[in-house]
C-alpha cells in the first residue's frame, strides 16, 4: 500500500511541476475554474479541452463554530488543509492528479464514536458523552489516459484515501481507515462528441476500538454519560456491548458512463455513476483464528450524475448550468438483531438534487459581473424495524448569489462574493413506538427531528486579491458563511429531546491559493 502511495504522490508531484497554463481566465472567474476542476481527473472531458496544463496550490485554515447542527455534528471544529491540483498532457499521454491533505480538531462532539466516512452506515458505537476528537486525512486521485487511436482512448483513475481518528475523554476512539479504488475505462471519440466507459472495483479495512483509561468509568454505572452502547439501526442499540474493537472489511464495483457533446450554442458534459458498496463488521481480524465470519453486513448503492453546460457568447456574456444530484439506499443484516444476515432492520435512503445558473458579464472589462442563482433539494428516511421507527425530512435551499470582479491592472484582481440564502423544510415526519425510548432515540433522532423542522437563514460573504509573483498566479482569499435558525419551533409532548439545536453557525476559512 505504501507503494500504490509514493507512486500517486510522485504522479502529482510531477504533473503539478510540469503545468504552465497561458489562461489566467482559469484561475480568476468561478465558471471557467468549475469547468477545469470538474475534469481534471476525466480524460474523455480534458482530451477536447484547448487547456494544456494546469496546476494550483492551495493551504487553507477552517474554523465551524455553533449551537445550531445536527446530534452527530461537533459544536466547534478547526480544519488546516491543504491541496493541490493539476494535469499536463505528454506526448500521448494525459495526466491528471489530486493531492489533498488536512488535519480535523473537534471540540463537543458526542453519540459519534466513529470516522463519519460512511454515515449512512449502522453498527458503531456511540456514548452521550462530549467530547475531543482529532483527525487526519491524506487523499490521493491520480488518472492516466493514452490515445491509443484517434477515436479510442483507455484510461486508468486510481483513488486512495486514508484516515484516522481518535478521542480524548473515556471511552476513546481509535479508529484507522484505508480505501482504494481502481477505475479502468475506455474513450471513445465520435465526430461530433465523445463518450467515456469505466468500472469500478475498490476495498476497503476499517479498525476501531474504544478505549477507557479511568477504570471506574468503564465499570461503574454512576457514570451514564461514560457508558458506551452499540447502534444496530436507527435506534435499536446495546449497553456495554462485551467487545470494544470492530473490524470493517468493504467492497465497493460500480460503473460509470461520461458523454460530452455540443447541443446547439450550448458545450454540454453529463456523467452517471452506479457504485455497490457492501459494509461487513466482525469481532475478529481475518487473520485471527477466532474469526468465523461477520457479525452484521450493510449494502449500499448509490447512483449520482451531474450535467454541465456552457455558452460562450461575447456580447451577451458567459453562461453556466449546473445540475447535480445523488440517491443512495442501504439496508443492513445483523445477527445480533434479527438473528440472521439475511434480515433486514434497519433501512436508509436519501435524495439530493442541486441546480445552478451563472452568468458572466463584461470578462474583459476592467469591471466583470457574476450572478448566480442555486436550488438545493434533500431528502432522507431512515426506518429502524424492531424500534417501530420511520424518521422522513427533507429541506430546500434557496442561493442568490453576486460576484464582482474588478482588474486593476493586468495582474492584479480583486473579488467580492455576497450570497444571501434560505432554508425551508419541506416535509418533517417521525413516528416511533413510546416503548422504544433509549439514549440514542432521545439524544439523536429527536434532535435531529427539530433540526429538520428548523427554517434557517444565512449569508456567505468573499474577499480575494490575485497577483503575479515570480511569474505566477498567487491569491489571498478569505470566506465566511453566518447562518441563523428562525421562527419557533413547538416541542411535541411525545417527542422531547435532551438537547435542542437552536442559535446560530459560523463557518470560516482563510488560505492562499497559487496557481502554477
Amino acid at each position: 500500500m505504501r507503494n500504490i502511495f509514493a507512486i500517486i504522490f510522485l504522479v502529482s508531484l510531477f504533473t503539478l511541476s510540469s503545468a504552465q497554463s497561458k489562461k489566467d481566465s482559469v484561475y480568476s472567474y468561478t465558471i471557467d475554474h468549475h469547468l477545469v476542476e470538474r475534469s481534471l481527473l476525466r480524460p474523455a472531458f480534458l482530451q477536447r479541452d484547448s487547456l494544456m496544463s494546469y496546476g494550483d496550490v492551495r493551504v487553507a485554515y477552517q474554523m465551524n463554530k455553533g449551537g445550531f447542527r445536527k446530534a452527530q455534528q461537533a459544536y466547534n471544529g478547526v480544519i488546516t488543509s491543504f491541496q493541490a491540483n493539476g494535469f499536463n498532457r505528454l506526448g500521448k499521454f494525459l495526466l491528471g492528479a489530486k493531492f489533498a491533505f488536512n488535519s480535523i480538531r473537534e471540540d463537543s462532539l458526542a453519540n459519534s464514536l466513529r470516522s463519519g466516512l460512511e454515515d449512512l452506515s449502522p453498527y458503531y458505537p456511540y456514548a452521550n458523552k462530549s467530547g475531543d476528537y482529532q483527525r487526519q486525512n491524506y487523499q490521493l486521485n491520480a488518472s492516466l489516459g493514452y490515445e491509443l487511436a484517434h477515436s479510442v482512448q483507455p484510461f486508468l483513475q486510481v483513488d486512495y484515501h486514508r484516515h484516522w481518528s481518535a478521542g480524548t475523554v473515556d471511552p476513546r476512539l481509535k479508529s484507522n481507515r484505508f480505501t482504494l479504488k481502481v477505475k479502468p475505462g475506455v474513450t471513445l471519440n465520435f465526430p461530433k462528441s465523445t463518450l467515456g466507459l469505466y468500472g469500478i472495483i475498490g476495498r476497503a479495512d476499517e479498525n476501531v476500538s474504544l478505549l477507557y483509561k479511568n477504570m471506574d468509568f468503564q465499570s461503574s454505572n454512576l457514570y451514564p454519560d461514560r457508558m458506551y452502547y452499540m447502534n444496530y439501526g436507527y435506534g435499536t442499540t446495546r449497553q456495554k456491548d462485551t467487545t470494544r474493537v470492530n473490524f470493517k472489511y468493504d467492497n465497493y464495483k460500480g460503473v460509470g458512463i461520461q458523454y460530452l457533446k455540443k447541443l446547439y450554442s450550448w458545450h454540454t458534459k453529463t456523467e452517471i455513476e452506479y457504485q455497490q458498496y457492501h459494509n461487513t463488521n466482525q469481532n475478529y481480524s481475518k487473520k485471527s483464528v477466532l474469526y468465523s465470519g461477520p457479525l452484521a453486513i450493510y449494502d449500499q448503492s448509490t447512483i449520482k450524475f451531474f450535467v454541465d453546460a456552457v455558452k460562450y457568447n461575447a456580447d451577451q456574456g458567459q453562461q453556466l448550468l449546473i445540475f447535480d444530484g445523488e440517491y443512495n439506499k442501504g439496508v443492513d443484516g445483523n445477527k445480533l438483531t434479527t438473528g440472521s444476515l439475511n434480515k433486514v432492520n434497519y433501512k436508509v435512503s436519501t435524495l439530493s438534487l442541486t441546480g445552478q445558473y451563472v452568468k458572466l458579464w463584461h470578462r474583459h472589462h476592467q469591471l466583470a459581473k457574476e450572478l448566480g442563482f442555486l436550488v438545493t433539494y434533500y431528502t432522507e428516511n431512515r426506518k429502524d424495524l424492531l424500534q417501530a421507527i420511520d424518521f422522513e425530512v427533507g429541506q430546500m435551499r434557496v442561493e442568490p448569489s453576486l460576484r464582482l470582479y474588478l482588474q486593476k491592472s493586468n495582474t492584479k484582481l480583486i473579488q467580492f462574493a455576497f450570497a444571501p440564502y434560505a432554508t425551508i423544510p419541506t416535509e418533517t415526519t417521525l413516528e416511533y413506538s413510546p416503548l422504544s425510548i433509549n439514549t440514542f432515540i432521545q439524544n439523536v433522532v429527536f434532535w435531529d427531528y427539530y433540526y429538520y423542522k428548523t427554517q434557517y437563514l444565512g449569508a456567505k460573504f468573499g474577499v480575494e486579491y490575485k497577483d503575479r509573483f515570480w511569474g505566477n498566479n498567487l491569491a489571498f482569499y478569505a470566506k465566511l458563511d453566518l447562518r441563523k435558525s428562525s421562527g419557533t419551533i413547538e416541542l411535541k409532548d411525545d417527542i422531547k429531546p435532551k438537547f435542542l439545536s437552536t442559535g446560530n453557525r459560523t463557518n470560516m476559512e482563510i488560505g492562499i491559493r497559487l496557481s502554477l
